[in-house]
C-alpha cells in the first residue's frame, strides 16, 4: 500500500500471499495460511473447522466482542489448530470496502472472477489467519 497504493496491494497479495504462506509453512513445520467465508481468493477456502470458528467467531462478534480478540483452539488426532481473527481495518477498505473505485474493482474481478471480499466495515470480520501443527 505505501509503495503502490491499492493496486500494487493486490498485485502483492495475488502474487506474494499463497507463497509466503507456503514457504513460512515448510520452515516452520506447520501449516500456516489465510481463510475467510466471503474469499477473494478460492485457494484459500475454510475447512469445516475453520467455518465452524468463522461463524462462532461472527457470532461472537455480534455479541459485542472486539473481532481483534477473536480466536480459537482445538486439539484433535491431526495435531493443534489456531485460528486469530483478522479485523477488518480502515487502510482494507480500498479493496475490501464497501465502494471499491472502478478501476481497481475491474483489477480485482480479472485476477479472481469470483471475488466476495468487498463490502467490509472497519470493525468487522475480514477472515483469519490459520495455523496447524501436526503431529509427528
Amino acid at each position: 500500500m505505501t509503495e503502490g497504493g491499492p493496486a500494487g496491494a493486490v498485485d502483492a497479495c495475488h502474487l506474494q500471499a499463497l507463497p509466503l504462506t507456503e514457504s513460512l509453512s515448510e520452515e516452520l513445520g506447520a501449516e500456516i495460511g489465510r481463510t475467510a467465508l466471503r474469499l477473494r481468493n478460492r485457494a484459500n477456502a475454510p475447512d469445516a473447522w475453520e467455518a465452524e470458528q468463522l461463524h462462532r467467531f461472527e457470532e461472537r462478534l455480534a455479541a459485542g466482542e472486539p473481532a481483534a480478540d477473536l480466536e480459537a483452539m482445538a486439539e484433535g488426532p491431526g495435531g493443534l489448530r489456531y485460528m486469530k481473527a483478522i479485523p477488518m481495518q480502515e487502510a482494507c477498505a480500498a479493496c475490501h470496502g464497501p465502494d471499491v473505485a472502478p478501476a481497481l474493482r475491474a483489477k480485482i474481478e480479472a485476477l479472481y472472477p469470483q471475488d466476495r471480499a468487498t463490502g467490509f466495515s472497519p470493525g468487522t470480520l475480514r477472515g483469519a489467519f490459520t495455523l496447524t501443527l501436526h503431529r509427528p
